[in-house]
């Protein structure tokens, strides 16, 4: 089954693209509750995990942040992360409800 074809009900596209993240045991299972829950948003994220280099972790990630429950419309998307300002720099933290976009590179291990 192809996830890019536009005639695909939301089940198909989520059965598509869990099939293609290779989601298995229970992996599987939390997301076919995540996409009980808010069909739309749960292949929102699933489709945004292939952006990454593992969709499937990107995808885990993503739900366990609560992402595939953010309306579309509210206007601002989760990232999990808050920027903290100090007295006179400040720092990123972790939060589920954060919507502070990292910059390019921060966080990562070189």
């Amino acid at each position: 089954m192809n996830p890019a074809r536009e005639d695909l009900t939301p089940r198909e596209m989520a059965d598509a693209l869990f099939s293609e993240m290779g989601l298995r045991g229970k992996a599987l299972e939390l997301a076919w509750l995540a996409f009980n829950e808010h069909p739309d948003g749960t292949v929102a994220i699933a489709l945004a995990a292939f952006e990454g280099t593992n969709p499937a972790g990107l995808f885990t990630f993503k739900r366990e942040q609560g992402e595939h429950a953010v309306s579309a419309g509210s206007g601002q998307r989760r990232t999990g992360w808050t920027f903290q300002r100090g007295s006179h720099s400040g720092t990123y933290v972790r939060d589920p409800k954060g919507i502070d976009v990292l910059p390019s590179g921060y966080g990562t291990v070189g």
